[in-house]
């Protein structure tokens, strides 16, 4: 990703977040966590039951 104006420490997970985020019908955040599980193969916690 090059975008002048956003910095990140890992571009693969905000890359990810976006792709989910773009194909699922769940908020930014949550796009984050579902990245994040899917990079990292871990365990996530939220309050959205399109989640569970």
């Amino acid at each position: 990703m090059n975008y002048p104006n956003i910095y990140t420490s890992d571009n693969m997970l905000i890359h990810k977040s976006l792709v989910v985020y773009e194909s699922e019908n769940v908020d930014f955040v949550d796009s984050i966590l579902v990245a994040y599980y899917h990079l990292h193969n871990a365990k996530i916690y939220t309050f959205d039951k399109k989640l569970n």
